[in-house]
């Protein structure tokens, strides 16, 4: 992937393999690392495989994201109604639209299937821009909770006997007409899980002005199987045939997402996309407290109280209230200075202290990984050893990935000993 021009939309479409259940799990900051060392404004997802209203409010994708980014707007589509869902789902789709492109955001929209989901950004005089992502079942039926096997269920709720793959199909052709109908323009991509460079493919979203976006990028490349392990180019996009991009492609299995599917990135100028070019805006820089974040207001006014406590601010206040005369004593005068001092001390120690940011400022490399890695995972032997609380699959998982043989046999000075000759 290319470094990000200015006055650049850099989308990406990407099967996630599924979003962590917990805010804890290592695969999210993996997650933050390649959204902001790379620049990425809009991610469209596919087979997120979350039941949200069943995930702990604190857990959240939207709780997740505060700590990674100033702004940012993200809409997931699931399937809502099912009876039988864990908070562990297979399938549903989202979109995140990160920094200063949440400004062109004006409506979003989902299938009620979790199918797709799309948000509309606005342009110049009245321009739309509507960015569909979607996740097409498989056929297996003998799973009771695969995709495929969800949707029968509730569409037999609905008296409909339509075969969930056929259903797919003849509601998505209904909404994509409606949506060409608007007059928006349209990028359309995701988990096709079927050859998405197929003739009949490319020919029906070509009779509703739709092009292969990437083939036509690369009209001599072939293209590539998208699932590791796979043989068929199943994740593709296409747009409408008046948008053109400047660079685009698929990564490697290895250089994008944390994921089994390739990455597909597409790099489009703000001019073509919205129809003008605006000026950049001067962000600032991100801050702890912030008002949106109950948590992080909590602990500042805690932390800003213990401060006030600390230096009996309250008990000088009453004194000062009780001896002030007119005009004001030069001992007064100094009180009040030492008050707004002690005062401004407290307001940048609490939010100095509120909360911890993680803003990726590092980029992302397979050393840092390594060596980020092996620090948890010696701590995590070390607090084993002691009986402090550890978490003892992320042990296993950490030393498989790092040393071959098992490490918890070694005795505490052992560890310590080790650990200290270790060079980062």
């Amino acid at each position: 992937m290319t470094k990000k021009n200015n006055n650049t939309i850099r989308i990406c479409f990407q099967n996630m393999n599924g979003i962590p259940l917990y805010s804890s799990h290592n695969k999210n900051g993996k997650i933050c690392n390649f959204l902001t060392s790379n620049s990425i404004d809009i991610l469209a997802m596919s087979e997120v495989n979350v039941c949200w209203h069943k995930i702990n409010p604190e857990e959240r994708w939207n709780e997740r994201t505060l700590k990674w980014f100033t702004k940012s707007k993200s809409s997931f589509s699931y399937l809502h109604h099912d009876p039988l869902a864990d908070r562990f789902q297979r399938g549903g789709v989202g979109i995140m639209n990160i920094g200063g492109i949440t400004r062109r955001f004006q409506q979003k929209g989902s299938d009620f299937l979790g199918r797709w989901g799309w948000v509309r950004l606005t342009g110049k005089k009245g321009k739309m821009i509507r960015i569909i992502t979607l996740y097409r079942p498989t056929r297996n039926e003998g799973k009771g909770q695969s995709v495929y096997s969800q949707q029968r269920r509730m569409l037999l709720n609905k008296e409909d006997s339509r075969c969930p793959i056929k259903a797919f199909w003849e509601d998505f052709w209904k909404e994509l007409d409606s949506w060409v109908s608007s007059g928006d323009h349209l990028i359309v991509g995701g988990d096709f899980n079927e050859d998405a460079t197929s003739e009949v493919l490319v020919n029906k979203f070509g009779s509703f002005g739709l092009v292969n976006a990437l083939s036509r990028k690369h009209p001599t490349s072939q293209m590539p199987a998208t699932r590791r392990g796979g043989s068929k180019t199943i994740d593709n996009v296409f747009m409408s045939d008046g948008l053109t991009f400047k660079y685009g492609g698929f990564l490697g299995f290895e250089d994008g997402f944390p994921s089994d599917h390739r990455t597909l990135w597409m790099d489009f100028s703000i001019k073509n996309l919205f129809g003008f070019a605006t000026l950049p805006i001067q962000t600032t820089k991100k801050r702890r407290l912030t008002t949106n974040n109950p948590r992080a207001v909590s602990t500042y006014l805690a932390l800003l109280n213990q401060h006030m406590r600390t230096h009996k601010v309250k008990e000088k206040a009453l004194y000062l209230h009780q001896t002030l005369t007119q005009p004001i004593s030069e001992s007064n005068i100094k009180l009040l200075e030492n008050l707004d001092k002690i005062r401004t001390e407290g307001v940048r120690y609490a939010e100095r202290n509120c909360r911890k940011l993680n803003v990726g400022a590092q980029p992302w490399t397979p050393l840092r990984a390594k060596i980020r890695n092996e620090i948890e995972l010696w701590s995590l032997l070390i607090s084993q050893k002691k009986g402090l609380k550890h978490n003892v699959k992320q042990i296993l998982r950490l030393n498989k990935s790092l040393y071959k043989p098992r490490l918890d046999h070694l005795t505490l000075t052992q560890m310590e000993k080790f650990q200290k000759k270790r060079n980062y």
